[in-house]
């Protein structure tokens, strides 16, 4: 997981993906329709949405085996708690939308706060839980998500 400031996230990129996701970054407005955007074909996607924060024990915990996400803030702000993917039981595995749930228990989490010129990165080793509510105040965030395939990295 890597966790800086918006300006900073060409320093973890693959080289032949930082041109195209400065682009889209560069476009990015907070009136942006929620939509999905392609950065590079199936390699990089990104995706625009809003919704309200929830309770912790209210957020669903999941990870992706194909990408990397890197989400990022564009208003208010949510919690993303992040654990390591081998201490979590599996619930659900959608091989084709590269999308598996874990139950909630007491495995150990890192928690960041994803604030406007913030982002996260997180990679298959790790299951996180988005979407929680800062200070136990819920709110409506809108936020992007950035998907780069895995394979970018080798």
């Amino acid at each position: 997981m890597v966790h800086d400031q918006l300006n900073r996230l060409a320093l973890y990129l693959p080289g032949e993906q930082r041109e195209g996701i400065a682009n889209f970054l560069a476009n990015v407005r907070k009136d942006m329709p929620e939509e999905r955007s392609n950065i590079n074909k199936d390699k990089v996607y990104a995706r625009i949405m809003s919704y309200p924060t929830k309770l912790p024990k209210d957020c669903m915990i999941e990870a992706h085996d194909d990408y990397v996400d890197i989400q990022f803030t564009l208003v208010g702000g949510e919690g993303i708690d992040i654990f390591p993917r081998e201490e979590l039981h599996e619930l659900t595995a959608d091989a084709e939308k590269d999308f598996l749930t874990f139950a909630a228990d007491t495995a150990p989490c890192l928690s960041v706060a994803n604030l406007p010129g913030w982002f996260t990165m997180i990679f298959p080793h790790e299951a996180h839980r988005p979407q929680e509510s800062l200070d136990g105040k819920c709110a409506n965030v809108k936020k992007g998500v950035i998907k780069i395939k895995m394979d970018c990295f080798r």
